[in-house]
């Protein structure tokens, strides 16, 4: 049986489906891909029973109803080296293989070996009507995972009670339950309720996401899964629901009052990443940061504390502060850099002037082309000089 797909978008269905299969695995067959046939269209889907996916594409041509299973790592292998812009491929269900022409005259060819589709895990019916949905700006959502995902701990070690994203009446938070805390507050989300994503699957949910050009793509929760699929539903993906129970968002930090100082970020990260560039073990450095001077003449000294010393100034702006006297933090350097990155105004507002046990950055996005509008705040704790 033969059929012709376009190779870009044979392409894309093995990149998002693949992001479904284990990373290791334990028998072929469950490294394959799932090919189904049927009326001219293609679904392609693939499962490691927590993440599921499918993928569904109109074929040019195709001369009957077929299954089977594919490696995906290696027909993306093969097709990246075609120069066609579609792919042919034959199942011969005989021997249990699938040749690929590899030339338009299809004199050339290269052969896969597959398995019998009833060896397969199956996705199961995608297509019904999930429980609760929520129509998403596709480019929202994606800054949403981005965002928080930096706030995470995003280490292999457990922390059950931090393992996932919180999107919960209007706001999405994230912690590592140690020392940062990541808010994204939107009206968009004003009508989702306890939702939650493991961290596992946010990485894989931002490259689908990128992978797609909707405009609007649906959110929602089916039994036991969190999905993410287009309104046209050709692209699903989802992963199993976490049963841990979300600790309580403080939603003081997300209030504006207090003076702060207004900074050039991209100033700020030039001069810490020049703070740290002679040390080896920069990552793991504690800077102490000194906010001096009144108004608009005020500054920020950075200086590294090592033995080896270092030292930078940076202009800011006192805001809502009619101070003048010295305030002196010690900062971690990586949580401190990292914040302040995770944000995307050339100026961003650092409340630093006051002596509390955290220092948070807020900012406000207002993207008309876009359609996109919302605030972020990040939280980080101060650290301490333990003396010896």
């Amino acid at each position: 049986m033969k059929l012709v797909i376009s190779k870009e978008q044979l392409k894309d269905a093995l990149a998002i489906t693949s992001k479904a299969l284990p990373k290791a695995v334990l028998t072929p067959e469950r490294g394959h891909l799932l090919f189904i046939v049927k009326d001219g269209i293609l679904k392609v889907s693939g499962t490691n029973n927590d993440l599921k996916a499918q993928y569904i594409v109109s074929l040019i041509s195709s001369d009957g109803d077929i299954s089977f299973t594919v490696d995906p790592k290696i027909l993306d292998k093969l097709i990246s080296k075609i120069d066609q812009d579609n792919i042919s491929l034959e199942f011969e269900s005989s021997n249990l293989t699938l040749k690929v022409y590899t030339s338009e005259d299809e004199s050339s060819f290269n052969t896969l070996q597959t398995f019998p589709t009833d060896k397969m895990l199956t996705v199961g019916a995608v297509d019904k009507d999930l429980s609760v949905t929520y129509p998403i700006n596709r480019e929202l959502l994606l800054r949403v995972l981005s965002y928080s995902w930096k706030y995470l701990d995003t280490s292999k070690e457990e922390n059950k009670k931090y393992d996932f994203i919180v999107i919960n009446n209007g706001v999405s938070f994230s912690a590592n339950g140690l020392n940062k805390m990541g808010f994204l507050v939107t009206a968009d989300f004003k009508g989702i309720n306890n939702l939650k994503i493991r961290k596992q699957a946010i990485p894989i949910f931002i490259f689908i996401l990128n992978k797609l050009q909707d405009k609007t793509v649906i959110l929602g929760e089916m039994d036991n899964d969190i999905i993410i699929k287009t309104e046209s539903s050709n692209v699903y993906f989802s992963c199993l629901k976490s049963t841990v129970e979300a600790s309580k968002i403080n939603l003081d930090h997300l209030k504006k009052d207090g003076p702060y100082v207004e900074i050039n970020r991209i100033e700020l990260i030039k001069k810490l990443n020049r703070l740290t560039a002679t040390r080896d073990t920069a990552t793991t450095s504690g800077i102490e940061v000194t906010l001096s001077g009144a108004g608009d003449s005020s500054y920020l000294d950075m200086a590294l504390l090592a033995n080896l010393k270092a030292k930078e100034r940076i202009q800011c702006k006192r805001v809502n502060d009619t101070s003048t006297s010295d305030v002196t933090h010690i900062l971690d350097y990586k949580l401190f850099l990292m914040e302040v990155s995770s944000f995307i105004q050339e100026n961003i507002n650092l409340y630093i002037n006051e002596n509390n046990s955290f220092f948070k950055v807020h900012e406000v996005i207002k993207d008309d082309d876009l359609g996109l509008k919302y605030i972020t705040v990040g939280v980080g704790s101060y650290s301490r000089i333990i003396k010896k």
